[in-house]
């Protein structure tokens, strides 16, 4: 040891209590993987179902350890899931009768878990399909937060909401790709495609107040409210350009949102004494 050198390093300073930082509490709500937990908890039996009529879905809470598993059953996605199961068991009966040895089907990962090796030859592994087909319309929430089941789903359908905004906006509004190369103009369109949703949101929740509350209802409604055609009608009389009639539930949609439906006769053209004729084109 050096002369007036200690060999012994100083005690470290620590900050006082009051310069400790204290990081708050995150909460969360996520989706799940079917885990061992996720799996317990579509498994409980315990509770009955809390309905949640505003959103047509049904839930059932299950508190393991520190976390709250939801469990949340949507009745028009089992429709759907029923109808998916069809097509792939349909499609897996197929591809084995066209191929009885299967080797297409365990070499993919998609198929693989719903055929098994029997012998020499490949059989659909009907155990397999019934398990997952329990899980028809449901999936599983967790969260840490002091919220109550119906309103964990809530919560996790807003997020939905939003991620579902940014697919609609890249696909139906056609946000892209954009043609345009000006600033300015690219600011307009993807503003207008913002207002074109925004104009959709309103409609939905119009629609929502007035007892239209699932998507395949909305949806029917929508598709209905299609743009009419528009035509040109030229009789003895004078020229009038007319719209077609509404089709479906389109009705539904301009009484949600308080509008009297536009007139047949959209407009008075000059007089022209002719025979009567149609045409026109879509809006």
């Amino acid at each position: 040891m050096r002369a007036g050198v200690s060999d012994c390093s100083p005690a470290p300073c620590l900050p006082p209590a009051s310069c400790v930082t204290t990081w708050p509490k995150i909460e969360y709500v996520v989706g799940s993987r079917l885990t061992a937990k996720p799996e317990a908890a579509l498994s409980y039996r315990g509770d009955s179902w809390q309905e949640v009529e505003d959103l047509g879905i049904r839930v059932k809470e299950l508190t393991i350890g520190d976390e709250a598993y939801v469990v949340v059953h949507n009745p028009e996605e089992e429709i759907h899931d029923r109808e998916r199961w069809r097509e792939i068991v349909a499609r897996l009966k197929a591809t084995l009768k066209k191929n009885p040895s299967g080797s297409s089907l365990l070499r993919n990962s998609l198929y693989r878990p719903y055929v098994r090796l029997t012998g020499e030859a490949v059989r659909l592994n009907r155990e397999a399909i019934e398990r997952h087909r329990r899980y028809d319309g449901k999936y599983v929430l967790r969260a840490n937060t002091a919220l109550t089941g119906p309103e964990i789903a809530k919560a996790y359908r807003q997020l939905y909401r939003v991620e579902r905004a940014f697919r609609e906006l890249k696909g139906p509004f056609e946000m892209r790709p954009v043609y345009h190369y000006v600033d300015r103009r690219i600011r307009a369109h993807v503003a207008v495609c913002f207002l074109a949703y925004v104009l959709e949101m309103a409609i939905r929740q119009a629609l929502g107040t007035a007892g239209v509350l699932s998507e395949k209802d909305y949806h029917a409604v929508m598709e209905d409210l299609r743009p009419p055609g528009v035509g040109e009608v030229v009789s003895r009389r004078g020229r009038y350009v007319m719209r077609t009639p509404l089709v479906g539930r389109a009705h539904e949609a301009f009484a949600a949102v308080g509008m009297r439906v536009p007139p047949r006769v959209l407009e008075t053209l000059a007089a022209k004494p002719d025979s009567t004729t149609l045409s026109g084109s879509a809006m």
